[in-house]
């Protein structure tokens, strides 16, 4: 997507609500 602001926070916002990854949120 071209904007990245965007996209970082429907990234952020989607891995948060759905972490497949094992990443714990600090």
């Amino acid at each position: 997507t071209v904007p990245v602001v965007l996209d970082l926070f429907f990234v952020g916002f989607y891995r948060l609500s759905y972490p497949s990854d094992g990443e714990s949120l600090i």
